[in-house]
Parts: C-alpha cells; sequence; structure tokens
C-alpha cells in the first residue's frame, strides 16, 4: 500500500500541476472573451452609428435643413425645433431596435445635438470637441473609443460616423454604451468559464484518483507477494516496468530468506555455545547498564536472575559483592582500556579475565563485554601439585635415609637398654626418656615412608563396617583411658569395596586419635552408612571437643602443619593420601566451641 505521506504529497503535486495551468487557461481564455466581447460591442456599435447615418434623408425637405442659407435665414431655437421635429422619430425608432444605447445626431453648423434617445442633457453623454470627435472629422471615418461620461461618471463606449453634405463632414451621429453593460457580458462568459474549468478539473482528479487507487492496489499485490503473502501471480498488463522489477525483488527475497536462515542457525548455534561454555559472558552498554549475560555469569550470582540482572546496573552487582566498581574490568573496558588475562578475586574465588571495548564504525564506544574464567579449581590443582612435589621430595628423603637412620637408632636402642640393665636402675628416667624419643622418630620414619607411598597397594573386597569393628576395641579402650564416650553406629547390609584393611585401620585410628586428642570432655562417635542418592558409602568421625577455625581449616591437610605442641603435622596428609590411594574423598566441617567432623566417602563402583 502507497504510503500516505507519499500519496497526500503526490496528490498535492498533481493538483498542483492540473490547477495551475487551468488557472492560466482560465485567466487567458477569460481575457479573450472580454477581449471578444469588447470587439463584438464595437463593431455592434459602429454599426448602428454607421447605420443611423446612411440612413439619414440626404433629398427633399431634409436636405435643406444642412444647407448654410437654412442655418443663416432663420433663428436658432426655430432651426433646432424643426431639425429635431423630423430627426427624433428616426433616433426612436433606431432606440427601440437598441434598447441598451444610447443614441444621437449633432449638426455641426448648429453646434448643437439635434436628436437624441434618450433624452437628457446630451452634454453629459458626449464630449463634443473631445479625441474622438476629432480623429472623425481628421479621417473622416468612423471612430470607436472609451471616454468618460459626466453624467454618472461610468465610462462608455461610443462610436461617433460623420454625416456628409456636399461631400464635407456637417455633423455625425453617435452610438454609447455603458462599459459595465459590456463587461456584464463578458461576465457570463467568465462564469462559463469557471464552471467549465470545474468540470475539467474534477474529471483530472477523478482521472487521477482512478490511477492512483490502480497504482495502489497493484502495488498491494506486489508487496504481498514480495512478502510472501501471496503467491506470485501478479499482472503487469497495465505498469509493465514493474515486472523485472518484481523478478529481482523475488529472487533477492529467496537468496535473502537463506541467508536468514543461515544466520539464525549460526545465531543459534553461538547462543547455545555461549550458554554452555563455563565461562562467564557479559556485555554492558556506554551507561554500564547490563544487556546480556549467560547462564554461568548468573550461576556465580545466585541471588540474582536474569529479570533482576539484564537491564540494570552493573554497580547493584558489584555493590552486592563489596567490589570497587571503577577498577572492575568491564569498567576500565568502557574506558577504552583492553584487559587481557588478568588475574582477580571475589565472591570467594579466583578469576582470570578479559574485557574489551564494543565500538560503533566511527569508533565511538557504545559498550562493553567481558569473559571471565573461574579458576578457582585450577589454582587449588597447582597447590595440590606443589603439595604432592613437596611429598614426593619428603617421600624419596625418607626412603633414602630411613634405611641408615632405623638401623643406628637400633643399635642406639639397644645399647641403651643394655646400660640400663647393667646400672640396676640408676638414670632409668633418663634412659626411658632416651628410648621414647627413639621410639618418636622411628614413628616420625615410618610416617614419612606412609605418606610419600606411591606404590600400588593390594586391595581386596572388603566390608568397611567389619574393618572398623576390628579397630573399634584399641580406640574404644583408648577413649575409656581418657574418660571420652565412644559411640558406634554401622550400617550391617554396606555394600563391599576394593580396600587395603591395614591402610583404612590406619585411617580410622589416625582420626579418632585426633578426635580424642581435641576432647577433654563429650564424645566421638563413628558412623557407617550407605548414600543411594551418590552410590558412596560414607565414613564419618567427629568429636563434640575445641573445633577449628576457618584458617586452621583450609590447612589441616598438608603436611607438617599442626595445632597440637608435641604434632608432627603429618597425620592428617597420611589420612587424604590413603583416601585418595582407594578413590575417596575427605571433607571437614568445623567451628570453634562446637567440634568436627571429618567425612570420607567411597565410591561403590
Amino acid at each position: 500500500m502507497i504510503s500516505k505521506s507519499i500519496a497526500h504529497k503526490a496528490y498535492l503535486i498533481i493538483t498542483f500541476v492540473i490547477t495551475l495551468p487551468l488557472c492560466i487557461a482560465f485567466y487567458h481564455f477569460s481575457d479573450q472573451q472580454k477581449k471578444i466581447v469588447l470587439m463584438e460591442n464595437e463593431r455592434e456599435i459602429a454599426r448602428i452609428s454607421v447605420t443611423l447615418a446612411q440612413k439619414l434623408p440626404q433629398n427633399g425637405k431634409p436636405l435643406v435643413y444642412w444647407r448654410d442659407s437654412f442655418i443663416r435665414d432663420r433663428s436658432f431655437s426655430k432651426n433646432i425645433s424643426d431639425i429635431n421635429a423630423y430627426y427624433q422619430s428616426f433616433v426612436d425608432e433606431m432606440a427601440s431596435m437598441h434598447p441598451y444605447y444610447r443614441i444621437g445626431i449633432y449638426h455641426r453648423n448648429l453646434d448643437s445635438i439635434i436628436a437624441m434617445h434618450p433624452y437628457t442633457q446630451p452634454e453629459k453623454f458626449i464630449s463634443l470637441d473631445g479625441p474622438a470627435v476629432r480623429e472623425m472629422y481628421n479621417t473622416g471615418q468612423t471612430v470607436v473609443s472609451v471616454e468618460d461620461s459626466e453624467y454618472d461618471g461610468t465610462p462608455v463606449l461610443v462610436a461617433i460616423s460623420p454625416i456628409y453634405h456636399l461631400g464635407t463632414v456637417a455633423g455625425f451621429t453617435w452610438v454609447s454604451k455603458r462599459i459595465d453593460n459590456v463587461l456584464s457580458e463578458s461576465s457570463n462568459f467568465f462564469i462559463k468559464g469557471i464552471i467549465i474549468s470545474l468540470l475539467v478539473w474534477v474529471v483530472l482528479m477523478l482521472v487521477v484518483w482512478v490511477v492512483f487507487r490502480k497504482l495502489d492496489n497493484l502495488l498491494i499485490r506486489f508487496a504481498n507477494q514480495i512478502t510472501g503473502k501471496e503467491l506470485p501471480t501478479a499482472e503487469f498488463e497495465d505498469f509493465p516496468q514493474l515486472e523485472p522489477l518484481f523478478d529481482t525483488v523475488l529472487s533477492l527475497r529467496e537468496q535473502l530468506k537463506k541467508e536468514t536462515e543461515h544466520y539464525q542457525e549460526e545465531s543459534q548455534t553461538l547462543k547455545k555455545l555461549i550458554e554452555l561454555t563455563p565461562l562467564a559472558i557479559f556485555v554492558v552498554d556506554r551507561k554500564g547498564i547490563v544487556k546480556n549475560c549467560n547462564q554461568a555469569f548468573l550461576s556465580y550470582h545466585p541471588t540474582f536472575n536474569r529479570e533482576t540482572v539484564v537491564n540494570h546496573p552493573y554497580k547493584l552487582l558489584t555493590d552486592s559483592t563489596n567490589r570497587e566498581f571503577e577498577s572492575t574490568v568491564i569498567i576500565r573496558a568502557l574506558r577504552g582500556e583492553e584487559i587481557h588475562d588478568e588475574y582477580d578475586f571475589f565472591l570467594n574465588r579466583c578469576w582470570i579475565s578479559s574485557a574489551f571495548p564494543l565500538k560503533a564504525n566511527e569508533g565511538e564506544i557504545t559498550g562493553a563485554i567481558a569473559v571471565c574464567h573461574d579458576v578457582t579449581e585450577h589454582e587449588k590443582l597447582r597447590k595440590d601439585m606443589i603439595r604432592l612435589d613437596r611429598l614426593n621430595i619428603v617421600g624419596q628423603m625418607a626412603a633414602s635415609v630411613a634405611h641408615e637412620v632405623r638401623n643406628p637408632m637400633t643399635v642406639i636402642r639397644g645399647y641403651i637398654q643394655s646400660i640400663a640393665r647393667k646400672t640396676g636402675g640408676a638414670y632409668s628416667s633418663q634412659f626411658d626418656t632416651i628410648i621414647e624419643e627413639l621410639d618418636r622418630a622411628n614413628r616420625i620414619i615410618s610416617d614419612f615412608l606412609s605418606l610419600a607411598r606411591d606404590k600400588y597397594v593390594e586391595k581386596k573386597k572388603e566390608s568397611l563396617s567389619k574393618i572398623v569393628k576390628d579397630i573399634i576395641p584399641l580406640v574404644e579402650s583408648e577413649a575409656l583411658a581418657r574418660h571420652i564416650s565412644c559411640h558406634i553406629q554401622l550400617d550391617e547390609e554396606l555394600p563391599v569395596l576394593l580396600l587395603n584393611s591395614e591402610e583404612i585401620k590406619q585411617l580410622i585410628l589416625n582420626l579418632s586419635m585426633n578426635a580424642l586428642d581435641a576432647l577433654d570432655e563429650g564424645g566421638l562417635t563413628i558412623s557407617c552408612t550407605y548414600n543411594n542418592q551418590t552410590s558412596e558409602v560414607e565414613l564419618e568421625v567427629s568429636d563434640t571437643g575445641c573445633g577449628m577455625d576457618l584458617s586452621d581449616i583450609e590447612k589441616v591437610f598438608e603436611p607438617f602443619y599442626t595445632t597440637k605442641k608435641n604434632g608432627s603435622g603429618l597425620g592428617l596428609s597420611i589420612c587424604k593420601s590413603i583416601v585418595e590411594r582407594h578413590g575417596g574423598c575427605i571433607s571437614v566441617q568445623s567451628e570453634k566451641g562446637k567440634g568436627t567432623v571429618f567425612v570420607i566417602r567411597f565410591p561403590v563402583n
């Protein structure tokens, strides 16, 4: 459909193009009609004037009236009276035939009007010595001109014809008509011209409307076929010029449709990739308003959702995490800075962030995009690798020196015991202390070897409940000696696991002794259960002791880290290495003053 604004402009232009020539033609026609009417009236009054002059009797008695002797022999008033009595009838007869004209006869020798119609003051109808009269005397021909009437001030069209007597101009006839009467005749033509012009204008505008209507309908069908609302069956008999355009547009439409489908598929694929990537991606405009983000970005802000993030200021997110807004990579990118792989720490996680400004074709910054990679686990793995390297070094040292150190220590211990027997009990306390420290050094060496063990350990199908039962008497006796209650909760129908019973016993014993060392009073609980949801057997060792703070929890499994006065810092590290060799995982939950819970999970498969 043709746009209303375009159609309106087209109608205005066409109306102007049609109306202006019509107005010019009408003006020209009216002017020509006025001239024609004036010429016709000039010819008419000239004809009447000449006819009157020719009808005047020129023989017999009327001839006497024009002789000079007649004029001299009679008085002026008598002459006028006689001549008027004779010629007035001719004037009246002519006036009856032409009622809208003023008619008169002038006698030159008498210098007077001898007959006229209508009868009134003659000098008000014609100037007897005016330019028209003088021209008539000079040329001897009928003269037609426009003169002012002194009677009512209205211009008149007047024709003056000479009256000849004996070859000389003895007088003249005149015929006059008011100009407004002449113009009234042209007004009739003017009105007719207006009516004809309006009819022509209306017809032309109807033709234009029909053409526009037809073109509008064709363009509607043309547009519908282009947009696919109709089958391409347009007929172009009236506008064949549109047919090649239509074919070209249809071809371009099909090409555009294929490209659009391709781009939509690519866009959907890219959108899915962005949504599935673990990288947090988000975009802001130049005002810092978040315009889009992926699911990974939302997952790191659990208190927000897409509705509360998109189209809202990014500052709301930074304020919620107590971050400095201006120093964030996305805001720095809005200032034109490009950030590549910058380490940052927020939301209690470690990130590698990159951000780039988005620019228009003119180079103006319209927004920014940021990509944040959560490398917390990577950093943790890196630290674990460092720890394993340290353990490997410790293991290598322990393995290389264990044999050399243990042999001298065994010899020393034997000599000390021999000397103690020979002294008969003298210095027995000192000897006992030496032997205890030698035994302690030997245990530390054993712990080194256990911690650094990287060789394959033999495993067989075992019931975790049975292993716990085997070690329980030792734990209970130690708890009883310290006046601490011990609670055992075992699921008798646990799935069997591939375990090394000696290492699992060492694991349980280390955790139990660690719990008993943290207790002054309260209780120790050991439980074994099966988790159906995760298909894991869970071993839990908990106490109601002094507990740990967050800094201790983060370092509790590191070698040589201990909060005990005489601890080596290897017990929990050994526990973790045992669990990892069995494909399990160990975690700790603790609160200062309330106790600690160690949970070990072994996968059934």
